[in-house]
């Protein structure tokens, strides 16, 4: 039976947040208002500094990201909004730590309300659950379902491919940030609230306590919340053909029914210098990799092997068992199961060309003779689906999984091309990948800015080769007399 304790616990959160144009990013922001939900936690086993008044709001770094004013209340008990600020945000798993500016404001608003524990057990298949939050503003509602899946889903804010719990339960947008308590527990968290179904309302997905608790001992250790990624792209190995022809059953017979075929390494990953193309995984932290891609995690659930990398830490190792196989086919000597063990260095954001979501960015660009500059970026590419661009159109979407050669590296896109005499012949020009500066490859946008300057101040001609094909020159005289 339902008690009062976990609806005083969960908090209405407003926020004036300045939106960013990226197709026009010389423009500014857009100040627009928005609501969500949170709920009281106590953090002094996770706060990385000493602090009597422990008591915190988690939420959705996407209700709060970009954020220049946010305030919290409880609708149900008081009319005063409480002013916070955003201690620790996580764009790769959606959450977000709120805290109470004023110690006034806090003994008074959160001195005597009870927090909420986030519940360290996976959840089993069809337990019943609650979704509280305030889908209609400064009202309280509670939705009753149960999870019907657990399975890794691309989280739509940082397109990162992390576990999610999917619920049988009708959700809104404000609902978003509040907490999913067992039905039969009201004070334990499951979940946070945080995406629905778009074609089919009566589903929805929650941050599993899994995420939450990965995110929080970041936190404890006072670093930025990242989830490793070992850069690699693996085949599935179900054919019994391709396995008998591979010879894995023959070389690993204590492996029966696992292995996954690796097809490409990053050049930054960090399985670089210890593995090849070819090889197969057999195991990963000591669980067997299933043919399919998929290893047991429990009695009756099963997940893709990359949630075992996600639940490290960045700087943590991975243990690993792999079959080398020969090179050679008549070759059928066995090369050993080679016991790995590597560092976990880098995440999505540095194998990635394309940098994923980054936490209150604004919009970086360069104005030259009236060419737009920018890096290429999820956000930009966003903005072209939400401007004139149909999805079959985007000259952009082939570049969001393709991986850096090195390490920092990105793209550089010409935006558009503002009509000015300097640059006359050039206004049909837009959306175009930079490959070169007067000849020379840039790394990043940092690099490209500083060439493009410094050949500005020596009087060079400026030529810019585009991946179409084309190329723009600007004369030295009037590269600077337009914005």
């Amino acid at each position: 039976m339902e008690t009062h304790y976990p609806r005083s616990s969960v908090l209405l959160v407003e926020v004036v947040v300045a939106l960013y144009d990226w197709k026009y990013p010389y423009i500014g922001p857009k100040i627009d208002s928005a609501f969500g939900s949170g709920f009281i936690v106590d953090l002094q086993e996770y706060l990385p500094y000493e602090d009597l008044r422990s008591k915190r709001i988690l939420t959705n770094a996407h209700i709060v990201d970009n954020g220049r004013y946010i305030s919290v209340n409880h609708p149900d008990y008081t009319n005063k909004k409480y002013e916070g600020t955003v201690e620790a945000i996580a764009m790769d798993c959606d959450i977000a730590i709120i805290k109470i500016c004023n110690n006034d404001d806090y003994d008074e608003f959160l001195g005597e309300l009870l927090p909420l524990a986030i519940s360290s057990e996976l959840p089993s298949l069809g337990c019943k659950v609650q979704a509280i939050g305030f889908p209609i503003k400064n009202t309280l509602r509670v939705a009753r379902g149960s999870i019907t899946r657990i399975e890794l889903e691309t989280y739509s804010i940082s397109d990162r491919e992390l576990m999610v719990y999917q619920l049988d339960i009708s959700i809104m947008e404000g609902h978003s940030g509040g907490p999913v308590v067992y039905s039969d527990n009201v004070g334990s968290v499951v979940g946070i609230v945080f995406e629905s179904e778009v074609e089919n309302p009566d589903i929805s997905y929650i941050i599993p306590n899994v995420i939450i608790h990965h995110f929080l001992q970041d936190f404890s250790h006072n670093r930025e919340c990242r989830f490793p990624a070992l850069g690699i792209s693996c085949q599935n190995l179900t054919s019994p053909a391709l396995r008998r022809n591979l010879g894995i059953d023959e070389m690993a017979p204590e492996y029966e029914g696992c292995g996954i075929r690796i097809t490409s390494i990053s050049d930054i990953s960090c399985l670089k210098k210890e593995l090849r193309e070819g090889d197969v995984i057999l195991e990963i932290e000591n669980f067997r990799i299933d043919h399919d891609l998929n290893f047991v995690i429990r009695n009756g659930v099963r997940l893709h092997y990359a949630h075992i990398i996600t639940t490290k830490h960045i700087g943590d190792t991975l243990s690993m068992v792999v079959l080398r196989l020969p090179r050679k086919k008549k070759k059928r000597k066995r090369l050993g199961l080679a016991n790995i063990t590597v560092p976990l260095n880098e995440d999505l954001n540095s194998i990635k060309i394309v940098r994923t979501w980054c936490k209150n960015r604004v919009p970086e660009f360069y104005f030259v003779g009236g060419f737009l500059f920018q890096p290429l970026t999820c956000e930009y590419i966003e903005a072209l689906y939400d401007e004139e661009y149909e999805e079959e159109d985007d000259c952009f979407s082939q570049y969001l999984e393709e991986e850096c050669s090195s390490k920092g590296k990105e793209m550089i896109v010409l935006n558009r091309v503002l009509p000015h005499t300097s640059n006359v012949g050039y206004h049909d020009l837009f959306d175009e990948i930079v490959l070169k500066v007067n000849g020379v490859k840039v790394k990043n946008f940092s690099r490209f800015v500083k060439r493009v300057k410094k050949l500005e101040e020596e009087g060079e001609y400026l030529t810019f080769e585009l991946e179409s094909g084309d190329l723009i020159t600007i004369d030295e005289h009037i590269s600077t007399q337009s914005i």
